[in-house]
């Protein structure tokens, strides 16, 4: 996971206990989201050793599926202002 419950509570505005485990089931899907749009599954990170954009990226996914989970997510949880976060550290598809 790329960011700890803390962070997570806080970015989403949220005491702790206020359905932490949701929250910390969303930050390991956030995680898998934007490590899976880097193709870098062997990235080494922790939640302490996470690039500050990458963190960025991992967050606002994080917001997404936090505030879309009722409903279906308009343009996906991947919009392009959080590409544009992580696009110099993505490892380019091979054809």
């Amino acid at each position: 996971m790329l960011i700890d419950l803390e962070t997570a509570l806080a970015w989403l505005k949220m005491r702790p206990g206020d359905d932490d485990a949701l929250v910390q089931e969303l930050c390991l899907q956030a995680s898998a989201i934007v490590i899976d749009y880097l193709k870098r599954p062997d990235h080494g990170w922790t939640a302490q050793t996470v690039p500050f954009h990458v963190k960025a990226a991992v967050l606002h996914v994080l917001k997404r599926l936090y505030d879309d989970r009722d409903a279906e997510m308009e343009g996906g949880p991947f919009p392009a202002h959080i590409k544009s976060l992580l696009d110099r550290d993505r490892d380019p598809a091979l054809a």
